[in-house]
């Protein structure tokens, strides 16, 4: 097209998106063959990008990578992945990563590689705190919703690294918390709950989840600063 036209084509970007999915699902697999060269044994385990966003931003096929690997996990820390709900709706939103990962037809089984278990008071967009309360909630949530495990992020506060920075379940001190203790409580009610009913399975959903990635695509191109050609790609505040 002439170099001067401002209309949006898709076709490269449905081109990028696709290549780049296909690329990383060629890395997974290069890496699993590393891995069980060494070791056959070891199961082999996915943590995206969150599932609640679009994929196509970062490249993810969840059905590819289901193929490869035994577990797809899932990191939810809400002062990033969920500043636009309000906090009440935390737990509800990580259920529903949760389904939508086990709702594709290669993911295996899930499981939840990290959840917020301290504040972000300064690391977050949206700094919070998780109460000791609210940390039970996010376990048992995801723990009901299907997940295998799921580990807090993160034990013991690091001083050296920001990337951790205030999210310890421990006090400065590295003593145990509300918040840890809160953990404790819920491994114990679970355990006894456990030995009572037998090994829990999550309920078969009765909605089926239905859209096409590159769909995603497009909307990740729409949603970008683009110049725009008036009356085409209008954007509403």
């Amino acid at each position: 097209m002439h170099r001067a036209s401002w209309w949006n084509i898709y076709r490269p970007w449905l081109d990028d998106w696709i290549s780049r999915s296909e690329w990383l699902i060629s890395e997974l697999n290069w890496a699993k063959d590393i891995l069980h060269s060494l070791d056959a044994t070891t199961e082999t385990c996915i943590n995206p990008i969150p599932f609640l966003n679009n994929q196509a931003e970062g490249g993810i096929d969840l059905d590819g990578m289901g193929k490869v690997v035994d577990i797809v996990g899932a990191s939810y820390h809400p002062a990033w992945n969920f500043r636009y709900a309000n906090r009440e709706l935390f737990p509800a939103l990580m259920a529903t990563g949760l389904r939508k990962q086990a709702a594709h037809s290669f993911v295996k089984r899930v499981e939840v590689t990290e959840v917020q278990t301290g504040n972000t008071f300064n690391s977050a967009f949206k700094p919070c705190e998780a109460s000791a309360s609210e940390i039970g909630q996010f376990f048992i949530a995801c723990i009901a919703a299907g997940a295998e495990s799921v580990c807090g992020w993160c034990l013991n506060i690091r001083s050296q690294d920001f990337e951790a920075g205030d999210w310890g379940l421990l006090d400065d001190n590295d003593n145990p918390t509300p918040r840890s203790k809160m953990l404790a409580l819920v491994n114990e009610r679970l355990q006894y709950a456990l030995n009572i009913t037998g090994e829990w399975s999550s309920y078969k959903s009765k909605s089926f989840i239905a859209y096409d990635p590159s769909s995603q695509a497009i909307e990740w191109v729409e949603g970008k600063d683009l110049p725009q050609v008036p009356g085409r790609a209008m954007r509403f505040p």
